[in-house]
């Protein structure tokens, strides 16, 4: 016997649960092939073939060739023609899955007979508004009735949202028509992007549907297998809405910028991928309802990803049209561009999800706050990004700072002096220094490091303690060579390399570590030779001596010796001995994950 298990009860369930014959009697052979397969294909592909060359001969045929009463025999006969087959296939022969390819498709008919009105509604003509919404009834009818007559369950929760999905994707047409004209456009434009928006809103509807059960729907009436069913009914109903939306822009906006050729051979339109945004969105929203419910990877991952999409289809194409630019000048005049905000409503999305306790989106609210550090309202392609704006860096770094806090681990604490650090680093407090901007970012970075490690000492800022010390020495070499080579300003270098050597003590002193040791050693010796160098250079400037030089280059070779005696007695062996600290690493992890007694 087949147990039938709650998506609630188990998140780790596989979707596809294929049942026994024992539970479903009449459950035919063909729904026990290869599960992987059969979510991808069909093993009758000839309903699906016939139905696409009849809506591409008579889409052909939409505004041309046949009158709007023969295209509606056509597509009309046929649709009920597809309705009887798959009704009959499935009440005599038990067929369920030609019928499902079936009953899908009469969506695209559905939408391909409203189609058929659009020149006609254009032209406000109301013999086509009545004859569009009695198409939309009978459309509405002809669902309701094939759900009773195979005694299909599809509860309420996701009969309605259906019903009001198809209604909008084939009653579009009304919403510009009521507020468009030729001479005026705007207003038809706008309306079209409302149809995307209450598109969206519609996606609400479903989240009753996506938070219930799979036992609602699973296997009642039919053996088809969640989330399939009846999943992928919506799934070509927003696919209906998007195309809407496209053609609503061809059929409805005057698009008075554009030639005849642009217009009607290139196909010119107002139509880009913000158009889908605010559709995106409620799909968005509805997938993390789904992903909060069913613990799906797949639902969950989409659900992350779908905004960051939108935001990237909000991004001004690299080669408009003029209606197009036009629309998205207006659209940036009133709204804001529409990559601002679409990262806007980003940022409020992944608020919520982490309100709501979905895992990974406060990662994704953090790159949110942190491309509105560079999206303005006037921001519509990648050229025209703007300045650095420190509240938004400034919000992720204290988004950072209280997870970090909360959980005790200076890993976001570290993140967040690094975004600020390469925020505040951009700014024009530090115009004028000698350091470069990246040099700037990374010193304050290493600065807030070491801050930090006086009051965190967990393994993530014990493995920065091990960068500080080569950020010490590669930092201490490569100054020291500045300053030999007189790149930086007099005493600069020698300067620098002081308070590096001070900042290596501190940390010694609250860490002991030879590293730490080691640094402050060649740092000090750094500090040294570049205090002689610049010595050198100024004695070189200030006294008029022809053999400074040779006096000089005798100096270093007396250091030189100096430093090969003590090398000869042992000094560095004894200073290695006494560096070696007793317990140096006591209460750091080891590598074999014990502390070091």
């Amino acid at each position: 016997m087949n147990q039938s298990h709650s998506s609630d009860e188990n998140p780790h369930i596989d979707e596809v649960e294929v049942i026994s014959a024992t539970s479903e009697p009449n459950q035919p052979e063909e729904t026990q092939r290869n599960p992987i397969f059969k979510r991808i294909s069909t093993a009758n592909p000839f309903y699906l073939l016939s139905a696409a060359f009849v809506i591409h001969s008579t889409g052909l045929s939409i505004g041309e060739g046949l009158s709007l009463p023969i295209l509606l025999s056509l597509i009309g006969g046929y649709l009920v023609l597809l309705a009887t087959i798959g009704m009959a296939i499935v009440h005599f022969w038990k067929v369920w899955d030609d019928a499902r390819s079936i009953f899908l498709t009469l969506v695209l008919l559905m939408l391909e007979l409203s189609l058929c009105f659009d020149q006609s509604i254009a032209l406000k003509q109301t013999e086509a508004i009545l004859g569009l919404l009695g198409i939309t009834a009978g459309a509405l009818f002809v669902s309701e009735f094939i759900i009773r007559a195979l005694r299909i369950r599809l509860p309420l929760m996701y009969r309605l949202p259906f019903f009001l999905q198809l209604s909008l994707a084939m009653l579009a047409a009304l919403i510009p028509m009521s507020v468009g004209n030729m001479e005026n456009g705007s207003l038809a434009r706008w309306a079209i992007y409302g149809v995307s928006a209450l598109a969206g809103l519609s996606m609400l509807t479903l989240i009753p549907a996506i938070r219930t059960s799979r036992d609602r729907v699973e296997f009642k009436g039919c053996p088809w297998i969640w989330p399939f069913h009846p999943w992928s009914l919506f799934v070509i109903v927003w696919v209906c809405l998007g195309f809407r939306l496209y053609l609503l822009t061809i059929s409805f906006d005057p698009a008075l910028e554009l030639s005849g050729i642009d217009a009607y051979d290139r196909m010119g339109s107002i139509f880009g991928g913000y158009l889908l945004v605010p559709m995106l969105l409620g799909l968005a929203w509805l997938l993390v309802e789904g992903a909060l419910v069913h613990r799906h990877w797949f639902v969950h991952a989409a659900a992350l990803a779908l905004p960051m999409i939108c935001i990237v289809l909000s991004i001004y194409p690299e080669h408009p049209n003029l209606a197009l630019a036009g629309f998205y000048r207006e659209y940036t005049q009133t709204l804001g561009s529409p990559v601002w905000l679409a990262t806007l409503v980003c940022l409020f999305f992944y608020s919520m999800s982490w309100w709501r306790g979905l895992p990974f989106s406060r990662r994704c609210l953090v790159v949110s706050m942190l491309l509105l550090s560079r999206v303005t309202p006037t921001t519509y392609a990648w050229q025209t990004i703007g300045d650095v704006n420190l509240a938004w860096i400034s919000a992720a770094a204290v988004v950072l700072s209280f997870v970090g806090l909360q959980r005790k681990n200076s890993r976001f604490l570290i993140e967040a002096a690094a975004w600020l650090s390469l925020g505040v680093g951009t700014t024009s407090i530090f115009a004028g220094w000698e350091l470069s901007v990246l040099e700037i970012q990374i010193h304050l970075f290493v600065l807030a490091v070491v801050l930090l490690s006086f009051w965190f000492r967990d393994e993530t800022m014990t493995e920065f303690k091990v960068l500080l010390v080569w950020f010490f020495f590669i930092a201490s070499a490569r100054m020291v060579l500045h300053s030999f080579y007189g790149i930086r300003p007099p005493l600069f270098s020698t300067s620098y390399l002081l308070v590096m050597a001070v900042i290596a003590g501190l940390l010694n002193y609250v860490h002991p570590k030879q590293g730490f040791l080691a640094a402050i050693a060649f740092i000090s010796a750094c500090a040294y030779g570049s205090a002689f160098t610049e010595g050198g250079r100024y004695l070189n400037h200030q006294v008029r001596w022809h053999g400074l030089r040779q006096f000089l280059i005798g100096l270093g070779l007396l250091h030189i010796g100096v430093i090969t005696s003590a090398w000869k007695g042992g000094v560095f062996k004894k200073w290695l001995e006494w560096a070696d600290i007793p317990g140096e690493k006591s209460g750091e992890t080891m590598g074999n994950g014990e502390k070091n007694p």
